[in-house]
């Protein structure tokens, strides 16, 4: 029989909650692969999965964004004996379609002592008979260029490596820490703190401010997509709370200092975005920025937007360069999409000299002027709910 045999990541060092982001990661595989699955079982760090095999490209490719996993392999079981460990080694290399010339090791694993053979005589008594059935194969301890793997167990495991492709996500399940709220643009940088979030165990819900007619549908498409990227890290599923700014925006631009209104903008779109995190019982706001990237990315701006608003602040790329940022967008593959040309509410109002250095007490005399508690309520209660799903392309992989 085969099944993915997956090993925990690092919540396993976390003795006294380790059963609390256990349940959080089998909730989430349950919820990620639904049928796709018969059965999930957690036992002694191991995580095993008995899936169908008609879908199992799909249950890897939701594997590798699960967040909580060190690493996954697809493994062959075999009942408690040599000869039929050698069988399930053997239906292994088979289905690998492996090189006639290679190196090669075998590392053992008895965690079952009721087996007769130690660690150690098993890698012998295999190596030896591989190398006898694959003339060709050399043994390299050091350095191999794939290592079978056999865990001794309630029944044993045989599963191969081969240049590390199969390492886990890692970081902590989805929603084991709580939830935050991402300010979502179509930019580069917001997906990439979101996914950065969910690997700390953040479970995202993203918002993302609107201004017809100046942005158009295109914007918002983009944007989307994006969602729709990221909820393949999030457990599979993403809310994206879409927010008309409109009437918020045109009424900041008659502030009589322009130099604010990027600062000012930045602060209502806070505002809004605290309503949504009580509403949906978030614990902090999710942003993109990085440290002098922009105006309003200033060690100032920053201070002044943190001081006015209600919330924690979470900004995971903030030491970051734009390199750094890319790398990580080519990552997850939302890199592609952020540069797809499309207007944006930040830089279609965003005034020619911004202010970089901005006082708390001055941005905040400006934002008693504006008056605008009612157009916030409105936003907020007017707001497009969309929830996104990984499943609506995963199925078109297998095509």
């Amino acid at each position: 029989m085969k099944l993915f045999l997956l090993r925990a990541g690092e919540y396993m060092l976390k003795k006294g909650t380790k059963p609390f982001f256990e349940k959080s990661l089998r909730n989430n595989l349950k919820r990620s692969l639904g049928a796709y699955v018969h059965k999930i079982t957690m036992l002694d760090g191991r995580i095993y999965i008995q899936h169908k095999e008609e879908y199992e490209i799909q249950v890897e490719s939701i594997l590798h964004k699960t967040f909580g996993i060190a690493d996954y392999h697809l493994a062959y079981t075999s009942i408690l004996a040599m000869e039929h460990i050698q069988t399930s080694i053997t239906e292994l290399i088979e289905e690998a379609g492996l090189e006639e010339t290679l190196t090669f090791k075998v590392e053992s694993r008895r965690a079952n002592k009721s087996f007769p053979h130690t660690s150690y005589d098993i890698s012998v008594l295999l190596g030896s008979w591989l190398q006898k059935s694959h003339p060709n194969w050399r043994v390299n301890v050091h350095h191999p260029e794939i290592t079978i793997v056999v865990e001794v167990r309630e029944q044993v495991y045989v599963y191969l490596i081969k240049n590390q492709e199969k390492q886990g996500a890692g970081g902590l399940p989805v929603g084991s820490v709580g939830r935050g709220i991402l300010l979502l643009s179509g930019g580069i940088d917001s997906p990439v703190a979101g996914y950065l979030m969910c690997k700390r165990g953040l479970n995202l819900v993203a918002i993302h401010f609107h201004t017809p007619p100046y942005t158009g549908e295109e914007s918002l498409d983009k944007v989307k997509a994006l969602a729709q990227g990221l909820s393949g890290w999030n457990s599979g599923k993403i809310a994206l709370y879409i927010i008309n700014f409109t009437p918020i925006q045109l009424e900041v631009n008659k502030l009589s200092k322009g130099e604010f209104t990027t600062i000012v903008s930045r602060i209502f779109m806070m505002q809004i975005a605290s309503k949504i995190q009580e509403k949906e019982e978030a614990k902090a706001l999710i942003t993109g920025e990085a440290l002098a990237q922009v105006a309003s990315q200033t060690l100032e701006s920053l201070q002044v937007t943190d001081a006015l608003s209600d919330s924690l602040i979470l900004r995971p790329c903030i030491g970051m360069d734009k390199n750094e940022i890319i790398h990580f967008a080519q990552k997850i593959k939302t890199f592609e999409t952020s540069i797809i040309p499309a207007t944006d509410c930040c830089s279609l109002f965003a005034p020619k000299h911004p202010s970089t250095r901005p006082k708390k007490e001055e941005v905040r005399d400006l934002i008693s002027q504006c008056h605008l508690g009612a157009l916030i309520d409105e936003a907020v209660d007017s707001a497009e709910i969309i929830i996104l799903s990984h499943t609506n392309n995963l199925d078109l992989i297998q095509e």
